[in-house]
Protein backbone atom coordinates (compact mmCIF):
# COMPACT_ATOMS: atom_id res chain seq x y z
CA UNK A 1 0.00 0.00 0.00
CA UNK A 2 3.04 2.16 0.91
CA UNK A 3 5.23 2.12 -2.30
CA UNK A 4 1.55 1.88 -4.00
CA UNK A 5 0.86 5.60 -3.29
CA UNK A 6 4.66 6.26 -3.19
CA UNK A 7 4.89 5.42 -6.70
CA UNK A 8 2.34 8.14 -7.72
CA UNK A 9 4.94 11.11 -7.25
CA UNK A 10 5.91 9.85 -11.10
CA UNK A 11 2.76 10.17 -11.91
CA UNK A 12 2.29 13.55 -13.86
CA UNK A 13 -0.66 15.60 -11.58
CA UNK A 14 -1.36 12.95 -9.36
CA UNK A 15 0.67 12.70 -5.62
CA UNK A 16 0.21 10.20 -2.90
CA UNK A 17 -3.07 10.47 -0.97
CA UNK A 18 -3.78 9.04 2.57
CA UNK A 19 -7.44 8.19 1.81
CA UNK A 20 -5.83 6.26 -1.11
CA UNK A 21 -3.52 4.37 1.21
CA UNK A 22 -6.16 3.52 3.61
CA UNK A 23 -7.92 2.00 0.93
CA UNK A 24 -4.64 -0.02 -0.44
CA UNK A 25 -3.95 -1.37 3.65
CA UNK A 26 -7.71 -1.96 4.23
CA UNK A 27 -7.60 -4.13 0.59
CA UNK A 28 -4.49 -5.95 2.34
CA UNK A 29 -5.94 -6.77 5.41
CA UNK A 30 -9.40 -8.10 3.93
CA UNK A 31 -7.06 -10.33 1.73
CA UNK A 32 -5.10 -11.30 4.76
CA UNK A 33 -8.59 -12.23 6.53
CA UNK A 34 -9.99 -13.72 3.60
CA UNK A 35 -6.11 -16.00 3.20
CA UNK A 36 -7.05 -17.20 7.41
CA UNK A 37 -10.65 -17.68 6.47
CA UNK A 38 -10.14 -20.46 3.93
CA UNK A 39 -7.11 -21.89 5.93
CA UNK A 40 -9.22 -22.07 9.46
CA UNK A 41 -12.43 -23.57 6.74
CA UNK A 42 -9.65 -26.10 5.30
CA UNK A 43 -9.24 -27.43 8.80
CA UNK A 44 -12.31 -27.43 9.80
CA UNK A 45 -13.88 -29.01 6.90
CA UNK A 46 -11.73 -30.71 5.38
CA UNK A 47 -13.81 -32.70 2.53
CA UNK A 48 -14.48 -29.45 1.30
CA UNK A 49 -11.23 -28.77 0.06
CA UNK A 50 -10.60 -31.41 -2.80
CA UNK A 51 -9.66 -30.69 -6.41
CA UNK A 52 -13.28 -30.69 -7.35
CA UNK A 53 -14.42 -27.86 -5.18
CA UNK A 54 -11.14 -25.89 -5.43
CA UNK A 55 -10.72 -25.83 -8.56
CA UNK A 56 -14.37 -24.97 -9.33
CA UNK A 57 -13.91 -22.36 -6.92
CA UNK A 58 -10.98 -21.27 -9.21
CA UNK A 59 -12.72 -21.59 -12.48
CA UNK A 60 -16.33 -19.78 -11.23
CA UNK A 61 -13.82 -16.51 -10.43
CA UNK A 62 -12.65 -16.88 -13.97
CA UNK A 63 -15.91 -17.26 -15.73
CA UNK A 64 -17.15 -14.17 -12.89
CA UNK A 65 -14.21 -11.81 -13.96
CA UNK A 66 -15.61 -12.35 -18.19
CA UNK A 67 -19.14 -11.57 -16.70
CA UNK A 68 -17.96 -8.76 -14.94
CA UNK A 69 -15.71 -7.76 -17.63
CA UNK A 70 -18.26 -8.11 -20.63
CA UNK A 71 -20.61 -6.20 -18.55
CA UNK A 72 -18.48 -3.33 -17.43
CA UNK A 73 -17.44 -3.11 -20.92
CA UNK A 74 -20.72 -3.26 -22.56
CA UNK A 75 -22.26 -0.97 -19.72
CA UNK A 76 -19.50 0.99 -18.92
CA UNK A 77 -18.07 1.57 -22.24
CA UNK A 78 -20.65 0.77 -24.66
CA UNK A 79 -23.43 2.14 -23.15
CA UNK A 80 -25.57 -0.63 -23.22
CA UNK A 81 -28.51 -0.73 -20.78
CA UNK A 82 -28.09 -1.91 -17.46
CA UNK A 83 -30.47 -5.39 -18.21
CA UNK A 84 -29.27 -5.96 -21.58
CA UNK A 85 -25.65 -5.42 -20.61
CA UNK A 86 -25.89 -8.18 -18.24
CA UNK A 87 -27.46 -10.47 -20.28
CA UNK A 88 -24.73 -10.39 -22.93
CA UNK A 89 -22.30 -10.59 -19.78
CA UNK A 90 -24.25 -14.13 -19.31
CA UNK A 91 -24.20 -15.60 -22.36
CA UNK A 92 -20.21 -14.99 -22.62
CA UNK A 93 -19.79 -16.73 -18.72
CA UNK A 94 -22.06 -19.09 -19.69
CA UNK A 95 -19.68 -20.50 -22.65
CA UNK A 96 -16.80 -20.27 -20.79
CA UNK A 97 -18.44 -21.82 -17.60
CA UNK A 98 -19.44 -24.56 -19.73
CA UNK A 99 -16.26 -25.57 -21.32
CA UNK A 100 -14.22 -24.96 -17.94
CA UNK A 101 -16.68 -27.22 -15.79
CA UNK A 102 -16.61 -30.11 -18.02
CA UNK A 103 -12.95 -30.27 -19.02
CA UNK A 104 -11.41 -29.04 -15.92
CA UNK A 105 -13.86 -29.35 -13.24
CA UNK A 106 -16.34 -32.28 -13.16
CA UNK A 107 -13.79 -34.53 -15.98
CA UNK A 108 -16.94 -35.23 -18.03
CA UNK A 109 -16.53 -37.58 -20.70
CA UNK A 110 -19.77 -37.77 -22.74
CA UNK A 111 -20.02 -41.03 -25.28
CA UNK A 112 -22.35 -39.62 -27.69
CA UNK A 113 -23.65 -36.93 -29.00
CA UNK A 114 -27.39 -37.27 -27.76
CA UNK A 115 -25.66 -37.24 -24.09
CA UNK A 116 -23.46 -33.92 -24.94
CA UNK A 117 -26.47 -32.60 -25.94
CA UNK A 118 -28.46 -33.55 -22.85
CA UNK A 119 -25.29 -32.17 -20.44
CA UNK A 120 -25.56 -29.18 -22.30
CA UNK A 121 -29.41 -28.82 -22.57
CA UNK A 122 -29.14 -29.41 -18.29
CA UNK A 123 -25.97 -26.81 -18.36
CA UNK A 124 -28.58 -24.29 -20.04
CA UNK A 125 -31.51 -24.75 -18.15
CA UNK A 126 -29.63 -24.60 -14.88
CA UNK A 127 -27.79 -21.18 -15.98
CA UNK A 128 -31.23 -19.65 -17.11
CA UNK A 129 -32.63 -20.33 -14.16
CA UNK A 130 -29.74 -18.75 -12.13
CA UNK A 131 -29.77 -16.10 -14.83
CA UNK A 132 -33.21 -15.00 -13.79
CA UNK A 133 -31.74 -15.16 -10.42
CA UNK A 134 -29.28 -12.88 -11.33
CA UNK A 135 -31.35 -10.29 -13.42
CA UNK A 136 -34.22 -10.05 -10.39
CA UNK A 137 -30.95 -9.23 -8.34
CA UNK A 138 -29.27 -6.98 -10.47
CA UNK A 139 -32.54 -5.37 -11.40
CA UNK A 140 -33.80 -5.28 -7.59
CA UNK A 141 -30.49 -3.97 -6.70
CA UNK A 142 -29.32 -1.42 -9.22
CA UNK A 143 -32.90 -0.09 -10.56
CA UNK A 144 -34.60 0.14 -7.47
CA UNK A 145 -32.45 0.04 -4.75
CA UNK A 146 -29.56 2.44 -7.01
CA UNK A 147 -26.83 0.31 -5.12
CA UNK A 148 -23.73 0.30 -7.30
CA UNK A 149 -23.72 -1.74 -10.53
CA UNK A 150 -20.49 -3.01 -9.54
CA UNK A 151 -20.98 -3.99 -5.96
CA UNK A 152 -24.72 -5.42 -7.19
CA UNK A 153 -22.62 -7.30 -9.86
CA UNK A 154 -20.68 -9.17 -6.77
CA UNK A 155 -23.08 -9.74 -4.55
CA UNK A 156 -25.19 -11.25 -7.22
CA UNK A 157 -22.53 -13.02 -8.29
CA UNK A 158 -22.03 -15.10 -5.22
CA UNK A 159 -25.48 -16.36 -4.76
CA UNK A 160 -25.21 -17.70 -8.35
CA UNK A 161 -21.85 -19.10 -8.12
CA UNK A 162 -22.64 -21.24 -5.44
CA UNK A 163 -26.17 -22.35 -6.85
CA UNK A 164 -24.40 -23.03 -10.16
CA UNK A 165 -22.11 -25.48 -7.99
CA UNK A 166 -25.00 -27.32 -6.94
CA UNK A 167 -26.32 -27.91 -9.95
CA UNK A 168 -23.24 -28.84 -11.72
CA UNK A 169 -22.49 -31.39 -9.03
CA UNK A 170 -25.88 -33.01 -8.91
CA UNK A 171 -27.75 -32.80 -11.70
CA UNK A 172 -25.54 -31.61 -14.87
CA UNK A 173 -22.32 -33.32 -14.27
CA UNK A 174 -23.15 -36.19 -12.32
CA UNK A 175 -21.16 -38.97 -12.22
CA UNK A 176 -22.69 -42.41 -12.39
CA UNK A 177 -21.50 -44.24 -9.84
CA UNK A 178 -23.64 -47.71 -10.11
CA UNK A 179 -21.55 -50.19 -11.73
CA UNK A 180 -22.37 -51.07 -15.60
CA UNK A 181 -24.21 -54.41 -15.34
CA UNK A 182 -23.17 -56.47 -18.55
CA UNK A 183 -26.21 -57.70 -21.06
CA UNK A 184 -27.55 -60.86 -19.50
Amino acid sequence: AVTDELHQVFVPGRGPRVIDWALDCLGALLAIALLLACRWARRKFPRLFNRETVSYVVFGVLTTLVNMAVYGLCYNVLRIHNLISNALAWVAAVLFAYVVNKLFVFHSHTRTARALVREFGLFIAARLFSFGVDELGMGLLVNLLHVNGGVSKVLTNIVVMVMNYFFSKWIIFKRDESPERPAE
